[in-house]
């Protein structure tokens, strides 16, 4: 069974390098990962989500391993 980590608002910004602020307001935009919101002032985030919203955001260069993106 595959089961699905969530991660808080403040863990998200973290993992992204961004400001709680800033994933604020990247979501107020419309340009965060998709998230859930559970409550007035609950936002949480699917890993899986913040690693898709990653690679859409991916453009050209070299990835690590020396492959072109």
């Amino acid at each position: 069974m595959n089961v699905e980590i969530y991660m808080s608002e403040g863990e998200t910004a973290k993992l992204l390098g961004l400001s709680r602020r800033t994933l604020q307001r990247f979501r107020t935009e419309g340009n965060a990962p998709a998230f859930l919101r559970l409550a007035t002032r609950r936002v949480i985030y699917a890993r899986s989500d913040i690693e898709s919203w990653t690679n859409s955001c991916r453009q050209g260069g070299m990835a690590f391993g020396g492959e072109g993106v």
